[in-house]
């Protein structure tokens, strides 16, 4: 009786034990998933858990992104459900890029993209997405963090514009606004090389205002730039295609580059502009060839 007393005492101890390492396991659990739930809900970052088939929990981050007032509103619903019928500049549905972005974190462990969500009043956004695969509770979910960077985008979608305005400007003159010497060096080195390839004709006019020295001399400068404005505004007036560039080369010279354009052709032009410069009657008494402003 005494060797069953003894079992017994250390089954019951034994039992003790075991209850007091649950006990305690489960402590650290709790504190853990509160732990959890307290960073889950804290973050700035909207955050999401989704199954197979849909959202099965999400941070207020996540409600505030998407404009829900609840989480009933979001929970239950699938990622299709807020993204854009057709993501920019890709070719594949959503539903197949949704199902290659699942797999990738599966196979993976962590898988990160740019993606384009609606919120609940049909607004939608860019969002960098990082997705990562977890186990809970023996079942296989994914962990994702959702960050809008609309701001980011406009800030580079400005920077890229006030880059092209910059760009624009390098090919521009500041005087009269139209194309520069640069601009008329990279057009005709293109053109050069497009027109041997295809065998086609390339013209090309030089225009010099003549006597303008003696217009600078006579009127002075601020009327010699108004001149030239003038003259550059009177040849881009003519009609043109799309592919002519009149461009200033330098001080009172310009430039006509015509592509496909056969000599008899850049002669008849040549003659429309001789005449529209006379047509404009700007006042050049020192001129030897006229009393007004003529080209050359």
């Amino acid at each position: 009786s005494a060797l069953l007393f003894l079992m017994l005492r250390l089954e019951k101890r034994i039992k003790d034990e075991l209850k007091d390492k649950v006990r305690i396991k489960t402590t650290e659990l709790n504190e853990s998933e509160n732990k959890f739930r307290i960073m889950f809900e804290s973050s700035a970052d909207a955050l999401i858990l989704v199954d197979e088939t849909c959202f099965i929990d999400c941070n207020q981050a996540t409600l505030d992104m998407f404009r829900c007032k609840s989480r009933a509103e979001f929970l239950g619903t699938r990622p299709i459900d807020w993204s854009l019928d057709k993501q920019v500049y890709n070719s594949k549905s959503t539903k197949e890029l949704i199902k290659e972005n699942m797999m990738a974190t599966c196979n993976q462990g962590q898988h990160a993209f740019e993606w384009h969500y609606i919120r609940t009043g049909g607004e939608f956004f860019p969002a960098e997405v990082l997705l990562t695969s977890l186990s809970m509770n023996g079942k296989r979910i994914i962990q994702g963090t959702i960050r809008d960077i609309s701001e980011r985008k406009r800030a580079e979608e400005e920077l890229a514009s006030l880059q092209r305005k910059l760009e624009q400007f390098s090919y521009q003159d500041s005087l009269t606004g139209i194309a520069n010497r640069r601009m008329f060096d990279q057009t005709l080195d293109r053109e050069w090389s497009r027109s041997q390839r295809n065998q086609e004709p390339l013209s090309l006019m030089m225009i010099d205002i003549d006597f303008f020295k003696q217009f600078n001399d006579f009127y002075g400068h601020q009327q010699g730039d108004n001149c030239i404005i003038s003259v550059a505004s009177a040849l881009t007036s003519l009609p043109k295609r799309t592919s002519d560039l009149v461009a200033r080369y330098g001080g009172e010279e310009f430039v006509i580059l015509l592509p496909e354009t056969e000599a008899k052709d850049a002669r008849r032009l040549a003659a429309m502009y001789l005449d529209t410069i006379i047509k404009q009657n700007i006042p050049h008494e020192s001129s030897k060839a006229s009393d007004v402003v003529t080209i050359s």
